[in-house]
Formats: structure tokens, C-alpha cells, sequence
């Protein structure tokens, strides 16, 4: 699992690639705390580069791993997911409604 992280003016950006197991998912919330943020803070989460190889709950369970983090030192957490299959499990399975999108950067086409 690969992490770039870019400080913007208003939010943090974390971009996840690489493929998802239960060890990124159960260590998700450190790395949130090893990051030294001063919260509250916005971070986006882009999970565009994550592999599909693995069944999507790896998927949501990461997701939720850092919103449970983020959300519990008084940030927000904002997803980018413009890859039609997260959001389309999302919105199949109501997961949707959970989270907030970061719709800035959506490409034409992409909502489900």
C-alpha cells in the first residue's frame, strides 16, 4: 500500500494505490496519527488508484478506517473516488449515504 500526501491551503490530500489487505485496514488509524495534523483539518482521501483485484469491502473498510480516525480528532473526511466501481458498490449497497464526496474533480460521466 502506497500513501502520497500533499498539504493544501484547506484540506490534506492522501492518495492510496497499491492493493488493500487487513493490515491496511487495521493500521489505517495510526497512520492517520503519525501524520501530525492539526485538526480540525479537511482530508480527502483519493482511493483512484487502489486495485480492484480484491473484493470492494477491503475497499470500504479502509475508507471507514480513516473516517473513524479523522472524525474522532474533529476533522472531516472527504472521499475522491472517480473510478465508476467504488462508486458504484457505494451507491448499490447504501454505503454511499455515509460518506461525504469530494465532488470538485468529477469527471462527466463518473456519478452513478
Amino acid at each position: 500500500m502506497n500513501y502520497t500526501i500533499s498539504k493544501m491551503n484547506d484540506h490534506t490530500l492522501i492518495k492510496v494505490s497499491g492493493r488493500v489487505n487487513g493490515k491496511t485496514v487495521i493500521s489505517a488509524g495510526s497512520f492517520i496519527n503519525e501524520l501530525d495534523i492539526i485538526f480540525p483539518e479537511t482530508i480527502i482521501l483519493d482511493v483512484d488508484g487502489l486495485e480492484d483485484e480484491r473484493e470492494m469491502f477491503y475497499h470500504v473498510a479502509l475508507i471507514n478506517s480513516f473516517k473513524k480516525q479523522v472524525e474522532l480528532a474533529g476533522g472531516i473526511l472527504k472521499i475522491r473516488a472517480n473510478r465508476l466501481s467504488i462508486r458504484k458498490y457505494l451507491s448499490i449497497t447504501g454505503l454511499k449515504k455515509l460518506f461525504l464526496f469530494d465532488e470538485t474533480v468529477m469527471f462527466a460521466g463518473a456519478e452513478v
